[in-house]
């Protein structure tokens, strides 16, 4: 999964933690774990959210609402 996870990030650059969990269909706190193998090597980065973000929308979940970029 995590070669899947990379292929992902790649493709998309970035994505929120709610929409790599909804597409892996996982639990958000077990693809973070996954996340953080990404970010212990350096390849994936936390941004960021854009200003605004969580006030406008309130598609996300607050404890979701983090971006993760492929490096």
């Amino acid at each position: 999964m995590l070669l899947e996870i990379k292929r992902y990030l790649m493709t998309k650059e970035k994505a929120t933690l709610q929409e790599l969990a909804l597409n892996f269909r996982q639990q958000p706190e077990t693809m973070r774990s996954m996340l953080n193998h990404w970010v212990c090597k350096g390849k994936v980065c936390q941004v960021d959210k854009p200003a605004g973000c969580g006030s406008r929308c309130q598609l996300c979940k607050p404890e979701t609402a983090e971006i993760y970029q492929w490096v």
